[in-house]
Order: structure tokens, then C-alpha cells, then sequence
């Protein structure tokens, strides 16, 4: 689930709270919506829905809020939940706000005033995917077996219109981040105004930990004032740099937050954006199997093959293997200087009999790599039966082609 709304109280609106500086009020901002979360379903009757339908079940065993005083979520009907019947068990309101949802900006004021700023609509659950049937390497999208999709979600939101907004925002983000990178945000502002327009944008960085979405750290950039002449368009670059997060642990244990503020001074319009960072993974294993077709208790060779392709050095890496039986942890003990790959050839004894993946992670002080799946068959070792009959006969011929080759030997 992209945009999954994480800690949600059942409601669809997600509020991001701001103070006259232009800085967000950290104290007030306890909605959190995730880059993507992850759970699974079952399927199952259940004789207390309608017609006692039988249908995919969310379960959700994931530790992130409390439902009924337990750390689980479900088992929570898909059909009930697209149709909006919350009335049903269990935690359907929960779960219907993960995927549902608005996100609206507040101004407040010293006195404890807030103004509406902005509401981004259908942010929550902008899509929903599973793997493929009929393609194990492959995605489909199955959104609208959950959701109603009357609009579709956009980033930059639907700003609320007021009749002094001439100046048009939209944020731009790189597909190719990559934790240990400095970053750069653009903010792209074009005036369709005929006046000079005053821009002062403020950029804030957060940290939280990725497990319990709990504030690790905050860090306010300078404000930066740009002048934007009469229909001129500008890219506001917005630099954070990799020591300003890096610091703070591995990518798999944070996540980088942002929060844009950016104000017109002649007209007092407001542009607001929060958003995680997501960072992509690094390419580093290839992987290849000796044979995709084993007996039990024989032993397979998997080569395994580490590229750095950071522009950093590498160090403490470990393996990770999973499948099949196989849990186990290997070190890698060397660094790896930028481009360099090495060679690991590992021998491994699967232990589950049936058709599976072999699961294959490199992680090293600062960098996690994508998880590798090459697929492996074990087969239960067949046992040779020989039929009596059938060898008395065949034995005699064998007897006197021997004879005929020690005499022509002899001869």
C-alpha cells in the first residue's frame, strides 16, 4: 500500500499543523502516513457479514497501534471495506482510514486560532498492489478492489483557491535518491502575475524511526527569499545534505521527512508540502544456482556476486540467506571500494522438500541492498525397486556376453 495513513484514529483527515514562522509544530503533528506498508490476507466465510460471504481477509500482525488492546489488525472483510459497511468486524474503520483519506494544512496562531491552508484529497492509499499470478516478477495493481476511485491522488494536492494565489507551486523529486546522496528538492513557482513576486520558502528536515514512527531529530534550514519577475517561472533548489541524515542509522532503521513552507510576501499566499523521502535501493547481488533441481540431502552451490555500485566505500557487509529451510548470516570480511565486485560461492543444504526461493540480502554499515530471489526445487530422493523376475532374466545375457569377451580375448 502506497500512502498508507499509519497512525490513524479512524478518521480520513490527516492534519499537518504550521506556526507564523513557517515552521511545522512538531507537538502537533501525530498523524503519520507512511511511503508503503505491508500486510496479508486470508481467505475465509464469514458467517456474521451478509449472506455469510465468503472473502479475502486483511490481517495485519504489524506492532503499529493498539486495536482492542492488541498489536493486530483484523480479520477485516476487502468487500465490506470497499463498500464502506465499517459497521463489521473487525477493525474495519481502522483499516478503511489506512487506505482513505485526506491531508489538510493548519495554520495556527499564537492565540490558538488555525486557518486552513491547503487539503491534499485522496493522498491516502494512492495505490495498492500485489504480485502477479501469472507472473511471479511481476506487479498488478488491485486498487479498486479496495477503494472507489472517483479521483485519483496527486502529490501537489488541489490548492484551495483564493483569488490573491497568482503564483503557481509544484514540487519536483528525483526517482534516483539514494541513501548516502546529497539531495535536492525543487520547487518550481511560476508568476502569473504582472509584478515581481517575493518568495520565502523554509525548508525543515525530520527524522523518525521507521519502527515506531517515534521524532528522532529536527533540523531548520535557513529561509531562502527568492525574487520571481512578472511571468517568469524559477527552480528553488532546496539542498539537504548526507551528513544531515546520515548520522542517525542505517536506511532500513529511518525516515527522512520534509517539510515546505513557502510564502508570497505581496499577497501573503501560502504553499505547504510534507513528505517522506524514499530512497532507492542499491542493485549490489546477482545470484546463480548451479542446479534449480535438487534431491534432498544434496548440497546446491549458490554463487553470489557483490558490486559496489556506490561512489562510497563499503564496509562490514554480511549476507543474508533465507529460504527453503535456511536461515543463515555470512560475513564478508572485506571492503569494497566503488565499482569493485567480488565473488562468493557459498554451499547450502535446503531442508524443505517443494518449490521455493532462495532469499538473498547484502547489508553493510550504511547501505541495504535490494532482496534477490532465484527460484529452487527440492525433489525427495527416489529409491531404486528392482523387480526379482525381471532380474533373473536379464542376468544371463549379461553372463555370456562376458564369456564371448574373455574368449575373443583369449583368441
Amino acid at each position: 500500500i502506497y500512502n498508507a495513513a499509519c497512525q490513524t484514529d479512524g478518521t480520513k483527515n490527516n492534519d499537518i499543523h504550521w506556526d507564523i514562522k513557517q515552521r511545522p509544530l512538531k507537538q502537533l503533528n501525530s498523524d503519520f502516513i507512511c511511503a508503503s506498508h505491508v500486510w496479508n490476507e486470508c481467505w475465509m466465510r464469514r458467517y456474521d457479514l451478509s449472506n455469510g460471504e465468503h472473502d479475502w481477509q486483511i490481517i495485519d500482525s504489524t506492532p503499529v497501534l493498539m486495536c482492542d488492546g492488541i498489536r493486530r489488525t483484523g480479520p477485516c472483510s476487502v468487500s465490506s471495506l470497499k463498500n464502506s459497511e465499517l459497521s463489521f468486524r473487525w477493525d474495519s474503520p481502522f483499516v478503511h482510514s489506512t487506505i482513505n483519506g485526506n491531508k489538510a494544512h493548519w495554520i495556527v496562531y499564537p492565540d490558538g486560532n488555525m486557518e486552513l491552508l491547503d487539503v491534499q484529497e485522496n493522498i491516502v492509499g494512492s495505490k495498492i498492489i500485489t504480485r502477479s499470478l501469472t507472473n511471479e516478477f511481476e506487479i498488478e495493481d488491485i486498487t479498486k478492489n479496495y477503494k472507489n476511485l472517483m479521483k485519483s491522488s496527486d502529490r501537489n494536492g488541489s490548492l484551495v483557491k483564493r483569488p490573491n494565489n497568482d503564483v503557481d507551486f509544484e514540487l519536483k523529486l528525483s526517482d534516483d535518491m539514494k541513501f548516502g546522496d546529497n539531495l535536492t528538492l525543487q520547487l518550481h513557482a511560476t508568476n502569473k502575475s504582472n509584478e515581481t513576486r517575493t518568495i520565502a520558502t523554509a525548508l525543515s528536515l525530520c527524522i523518525v524511526s521507521s519502527g515506531n514512527q517515534k521524532l528522532i531529530s529536527c533540523y531548520d534550514q535557513p529561509i531562502q527569499l527568492s525574487n520571481l519577475g512578472a511571468g517568469k517561472n524559477e527552480n528553488i533548489p532546496l539542498k539537504v545534505r548526507s551528513e544531515q541524515y546520515m548520522t542517525y542509522g542505517k536506511s532500513e532503521n529511518i525516515i527522512l521527512k520534509y517539510y515546505i513552507h513557502s510564502r508570497v510576501k505581496e499577497t501573503s499566499q501560502i504553499f505547504t508540502r510534507d513528505d517522506s523521502v524514499v530512497f532507492n535501493k542499491d542493485d549490489l547481488v546477482k545470484l546463480v544456482l548451479n542446479e534449480d533441481v535438487i534431491e534432498t540431502g544434496k548440497p546446491v552451490l549458490l554463487e553470489i556476486q557483490i558490486t559496489n555500485t556506490l561512489q562510497r566505500r563499503i564496509n562490514n557487509g554480511r549476507i543474508h540467506i533465507d529460504g527453503l529451510g535456511i536461515n543463515q548470516v555470512i560475513p564478508v570480511n572485506r571492503a569494497f571500494t566503488p565499482k569493485e565486485s567480488a565473488t562468493f560461492n557459498v554451499k547450502l543444504n535446503p531442508t524443505r522438500v517443494g518449490v521455493s526461493r532462495l532469499y538473498v540480502t547484502f547489508i553493510s554499515d550504511d547501505v541495504c541492498s535490494l532482496t534477490r530471489a532465484i527460484p529452487l526445487e527440492i525433489v525427495e530422493k527416489t529409491i531404486p525397486v528392482y523387480n526379482e523376475t525381471l532380474l533373473k532374466t536379464t542376468a544371463q545375457p549379461s553372463v555370456k556376453t562376458d564369456e564371448k569377451s574373455e574368449i575373443k580375448n583369449e583368441e
